[in-house]
């Protein structure tokens, strides 16, 4: 036959779907099929979605074409690969594999600069790890503490996390062990 195909005069349903013979129902509205065996197959059978980089139609409250998390679809597979929208009210993320809240995209509004260890930094990096929780990263091989860095130079003291003179003592006046001369190192 041709398109449109053999033509029924007794035929109860419309097939929503005239071009692919893989599907022909729609019970959400949201133009993904459900039919699960053909192409473009709904993930989220009876809600409406707009998702379509991890599964098709499901719900994308962000509109970054990541579907939501659900229960049966995680943001992180047991394997570490990124499936739903880990951030879903974020459109410029959509990844966070270390579960952190900071995303894996580095253009995206809050990228993560440790993507592979989840940590609370959030003054001088983002999402780092912050062993006294005061905002500022532990600091790495590849980013030094205060004063030749900007990580955290008392990585064990809240109230403290700048030395600009090297000398041991926090430039946090109100904290623990405050430097009184901040811009003096008695050693030089």
């Amino acid at each position: 036959s041709t398109w449109p195909g053999a033509i029924i005069a007794e035929a109860t349903e419309v097939d929503q779907f005239p071009i692919n013979h893989y599907q022909w129902l729609d019970s959400d509205g949201d133009w993904w099929g459900d039919n699960q065996v053909g192409d473009d197959a709904d993930a989220c059978l009876y809600v409406y979605g707009n998702s379509t980089a991890d599964r098709y139609g499901c719900p994308d409250t962000d509109g970054d074409s990541y579907s939501d998390p659900t229960a049966n679809w995680g943001a992180v597979s047991s394997t570490g690969y990124c499936q739903a929208d880990g951030l879903p009210l974020d459109p410029t993320q959509w990844c966070d594999r270390d579960g952190d809240g900071f995303g894996d995209n580095p253009d995206g509004v809050n990228g993560d600069q440790c993507p592979q260890i989840s940590g609370s930094s959030t003054e001088d990096r983002l999402g780092c790890l912050d062993t006294d929780f005061d905002g500022y990263s532990d600091p790495t091989n590849n980013f030094g503490a205060s004063p030749n860095g900007l990580a955290d130079a008392f990585i064990n003291d809240a109230t403290q996390w700048h030395d600009i003179d090297g000398d041991g003592y926090g430039d946090n006046s109100t904290g623990l062990n405050a430097d009184l001369c901040p811009t003096t190192n008695p050693l030089y």
